[in-house]
Parts: C-alpha cells; structure tokens; sequence
C-alpha cells in the first residue's frame, strides 16, 4: 500500500477515502493513548472500536461497512454537541457514524474542519470532504426524514462548500424543505 491516499472503492466511506496511511496511523495511536487515560467503560469501548474501525479500513478500506449503530453515533454526537459545543468527543461521534457510512456526520465533520471547532481548522480537507459529501447528500429523497441532508445540500451551495456557489440552486433546496414546515430552512430564505 503506498503512504499517500488510502486506494478508494466505491464502497469506501468518504473519511477514509480522504486519509492518507500515515494519518491513519496517528489516528489509532492517538485513540490508543486516550483509551489508557479512560475510566468509563462505554468510553473505553467506542474509543476502541473507532481505532479498529481505523485500523481496518488501512488493510481493507471497503471492510468497514455502515451497520446499525450508526444512528447511536449520529445521535449521541448531536446530543454531546448540543450540550458541550464541537468536543473531543463529539468528533469522535461523528468520526464513528461517518466511518460506518452516515453521510450526515460525513457532513457535520467537514463543517467541524472547515471552522476549526473542536479539530484543527483544515479547509482543504474540508473542502474536499464536502466535495465527496455533496453528490451522496443530493442522492436522498425530498421527504421529511432527510430534512438535515436537504439543508446541508442547501447549505454547500449557498456557501460554496465543495462546490461553486450557487444562490439559485441554494434558494430552490432551502423552498423545498421550507415547504415540509420546516422552521430553519424558513429562516433561511
């Protein structure tokens, strides 16, 4: 395997896709050192499944496959961003979904770099996380349950976020979601 971009398969999550080996490597050993300095037993046991998750993904990117937890790690990461702001943690959470295939989470971390909450601010990387985001967000269905995906869609045009700004486009998806009752998108427009 060579030490620049981990080989991308159709099925790679996004994350992964954009990690060269050597950051791999300094994920896992960084979730192995906190993973020592951890008391709770649910800590220990998400911090050690995002390392392997890591560690996984080096030998054989595709092998890391969504499952059913992804809702838990999408869940608790807006839960503990909602309480403590953009955390170690809540990163972690995120890190976690977006490994197992939530391209929500995918998302919310390339927001997380692009301003620098809770990581190093890293727009590069960002970008071309949003870039690889973008097309597997606009695939959901225009329907209630994908409200955050339209908005964050919405939100790439409007900003220009791993794309080009686009007003129009940008307008049409917040009118979209404005129109399923949603309040944000309605503050919006």
């Amino acid at each position: 395997m060579s030490m620049s971009k981990i080989e991308s398969s159709g099925s790679t999550p996004l994350l992964i896709s954009l990690l060269s080996e050597d950051e791999l490597k300094q994920k896992i050993t960084q979730l192995v050192n906190k993973y020592s300095q951890l008391g709770n037993h649910k800590e220990k046991e998400r911090c050690l499944e995002l390392a392997f998750s890591y560690e996984l993904s080096m030998s054989n990117p595709s092998a890391v496959k969504p499952n059913n937890r992804i809702t838990d790690y999408l869940g608790d990461a807006k839960t503990e961003t909602q309480q403590n702001g953009y955390s170690e943690r809540a990163i972690e959470l995120y890190e976690q979904a977006s490994l197992y295939g939530s391209t929500i989470a995918s998302y919310y971390l390339a927001r997380c770099y692009y301003y620098g909450w809770g990581v190093a601010e890293n727009k590069e990387f960002a970008n071309k996380l949003f870039e690889k985001v973008l097309p597997e967000l606009e695939k959901k269905p225009a329907v209630r349950i994908f409200v955050d995906e339209q908005i964050a869609v919405a939100k790439c045009y409007q900003k220009g976020w791993g794309t080009k700004i686009d007003e129009k486009r940008a307008v049409e998806l917040y009118q979209r979601v404005a129109d399923q009752d949603d309040a944000s998108a309605q503050v919006a427009l």
